[in-house]
């Protein structure tokens, strides 16, 4: 309160270092805020940790720049308060020998000038009454560099006279409200395992800025362990001035360092690691390598290594340690490293070999609408697998998409994570066993209780049904489709990745369940019906996007009441770059929204036209056969297409899709059926 250019209350009594925090945590309560990342420095230290000590499971990670959280008795009073502080006094600078380029004021960790024993008693008094006291003299005088004459006015710009100074007057006195204030949050902060980092500045000649106050830090606190501890040239008190770049490339280099987990320690090719049984948890230990396009490569120990010996290794810059994993699969494995064709990149670092298991791309990619979720998007060749009987730990999404936990911070997770509204952690028991690739662009999505969900993955629903082999219960009808948005990847990857003969062009069947109302995946509330949301990703589809690709729509339908589904749609395609390009577009993905707010349950098969006859007006009978039925001539065909893969839908569920004429006896379809108007005429 009272340094910005918002309006500020003029009088001295309105800030006190309680009502600095009471603001902040009403603040982080009306916004609802959890899994925070804080960073902190001089007195937002002060105040942003005592919140965070005080409310530990807000906060999902903290870092800390020349700060402290003194524990000092109540009833002290550390410095003499200030006489008169509203009578300005004409007071010398203290700042005054500080030249525009800072000198050093450290060897390493021991200050080159002697202690001043009245420095801060002094600053108190010349901040609350001076006349000559303004913010930019602060600040120039205590960073590395010389502010250009833009940035000292930027400094000043929110006080254009004392009387809008109260905030920065006060500040340096409140120091005298902290005793007894803040014993409570130390011994939180203490109990603090999750990550906590310190970045010093190596040249703030104040007492925040010595060794002594970091490393209190650093010995004190439980997740300061193993943390890549710094303190940082040419940079002083204002250490976000000096160095801002570089702290937030730091910054943004340890989020991911946590938001990348090891999914496995087992090296490619293997079962397991370090002599661990198959139903064991065992611990990975992985490395970071920062690269210059901002992307991250994993190292995965590929030799058995302690603990204590990951925790020792020295790295030099752009090298990070990630936090040790649990696994708990029975069998994950990588087949080899990302982009390399199946092969394992091997290297020797730091007396020890790696292998290269992934590359982290992007960091903070949005997951949910609330903020709980963290998720990064990484590349690799990552197989995994689960024995029979097991039971599988799942984080389901509101659109159905499914992601298996794989990784927990070893001997640091809690059991109870947060997880936004409409999402859902099940338990799903797999009798026949469970065995699936990871997308070669894996999103993991971290908890605030540091477990790791990777995926989206496919098939756990048919898993969970093996011991019977039935996908429902015995008097229920299976669902052949899923919801719209929740494709298998894994098909899709493979699909779009084979190129085809002659023309490459390929037809996409689509069928589709409209939900009674739109539920928008954001929660935005709508009079919509499910049919009216789908029909403005349609409009935009049919009028924009496919002619831009040249695609077309060549057979649409409407299917009788009771058929299970609403509407049949046939789209030809040119190629599949050109259907990559569709689905790559932001303005496609931003209208995919509506779609799945519209759509209930959909089947979308990729397919090659084998044949096709002239047909005239009346019903059709749209066949999805099984491979049980493939090959067989329905009655009245007309058309035969080839599944070349199953975009949504039952996985391996369909061979071919038939159209014809007249219904045949339901013996002859592995799957279903389902009458339609209007047809495929010859030149389609």
């Amino acid at each position: 309160l009272g340094m910005g250019r918002s309006d500020k209350p003029t009088e001295l009594e309105s800030y006190s270092y309680l009502g600095h925090n009471d603001r902040l945590e009403a603040f982080i309560d009306e916004l609802g805020l959890t899994d925070i990342n804080l960073f902190v420095q001089d007195w937002g230290s002060l105040i942003g940790l005592r919140v965070a000590g005080e409310n530990p499971d807000l906060f999902a990670t903290i870092a800390v720049g020349d700060g402290a959280l003194p524990v000092l008795p109540e009833g002290v009073e550390p410095f003499p308060p200030v006489e008169n502080p509203d009578v300005p006094a004409d007071i010398p600078s203290p700042f005054t020998a500080f030249p525009a380029q800072q000198v050093p004021f450290y060897d390493g960790c021991e200050p080159i000038l002697g202690p001043d024993e009245g420095y801060f008693g002094d600053w108190i008094i010349y901040s609350m009454t001076a006349e000559s006291f303004h913010a930019s003299e602060v600040v120039e005088a205590l960073t590395w560099y010389d502010l250009t004459a833009e940035e000292e006015a930027a400094y000043d710009a929110p006080f254009p006279s004392r009387d809008y100074m109260g905030g920065p007057r006060t500040f340096p006195s409140l120091v005298n409200q902290v005793p007894g204030q803040t014993a409570e949050a130390w011994q939180g902060l203490m109990a603090f395992d999750k990550p906590f980092l310190t970045l010093w500045a190596s040249n703030d000649p104040g007492q925040l800025g010595s060794c002594a106050t970091q490393q209190n830090f650093i010995d004190n606190v439980r997740g300061a362990e193993g943390q890549p501890h710094d303190r940082l040239p040419e940079s002083s008190h204002f250490l976000q001035d000096d160095q801002g770049t570089e702290i937030a490339n730091r910054l943004v280099d340890w989020y991911a360092s946590l938001d990348e987990p090891t999914a496995s320690p087992a090296a490619p090719g293997s079962d397991v690691s370090d002599g661990a049984a198959a139903d064991e948890a065992r611990v990975g230990y992985e490395l970071l390598e920062r690269m210059d396009d901002g992307t991250m490569r994993a190292w995965i120990s590929a030799d058995p290594m302690t603990r204590e010996e990951f925790e020792t290794l020295e790295l030099p810059v752009n090298w990070f340690k990630n936090q040790p994993r649990e696994t708990s699969l029975d069998g994950g494995r990588f087949l080899g490293s990302p982009g390399a064709d199946g092969d394992t990149v091997y290297e020797e670092y730091f007396g020890h070999r790696w292998f290269h298991s992934a590359t982290v791309v992007e960091v903070g990619v949005p997951v949910d609408d609330e903020g709980v979720l963290r998720g990064s998007i990484v590349e690799k060749d990552h197989e995994i697998s689960f024995d029979p009987g097991s039971t599988v730990i799942a984080l389901v999404s509101p659109e159905g998409d499914t992601y298996v936990r794989i990784g927990r911070d070893a001997g640091r997770t809690t059991d109870d994570p947060t997880v936004p509204t409409g999402w859902e952690i099940v338990e799903i028991e797999v009798p026949n066993g469970y065995t699936t690739l990871l997308p070669e662009e894996t999103l993991v999505i971290r908890t605030d209780n540091q477990d790791s969900f990777q995926g989206p993955v496919a098939g756990l629903d048919a898993a969970a049904a093996g011991a019977s082999g039935d996908a429902a219960t015995d008097n229920a009808e299976p669902s052949l489709g899923v919801e719209a948005g929740n494709a298998n990847l894994e098909e899709l990857g493979a699909f779009l990745s084979t190129t085809s003969t002659e023309d490459d062009a390929f037809y996409m069947v689509n069928l589709i369940r409209f939900r009674e109302m739109a539920e928008y995946p954001d929660g935005r509330e709508t009079d919509l019906t499910g049919q009216e949301a789908d029909a403005i990703y349609g409009d935009f589809v049919s009028t924009t996007m496919l002619p831009e690709i040249g695609a077309e729509i060549v057979y649409s339908a409407s299917v009788p009441p009771d058929e299970g589904f609403d509407t049949v749609a046939i789209v030809r395609y040119p190629s599949r770059a050109a259907f990559q390009r569709m689905i790559d577009d932001p303005q496609f993905q931003e209208m995919s929204i509506h779609k799945q707010a519209g759509v209930a349950e959909t089947i979308v098969l990729a397919t090659d036209l084998v044949s096709v006859e002239e047909v005239g007006s009346g019903e059709a009978v749209l066949y999805l056969l099984g491979a049980d039925g493939a090959g067989t001539t329905v009655p009245g065909e007309r058309a035969v297409f080839t599944v070349e893969a199953t975009i949504n839908g039952a996985t391996d569920a369909f061979e071919e899709v038939r159209i014809g004429t007249a219904r045949a006896d339901d013996a002859l379809l592995t799957v279903t059926h389902l009458p339609l108007v209007d047809l495929l005429d010859e030149s389609q």
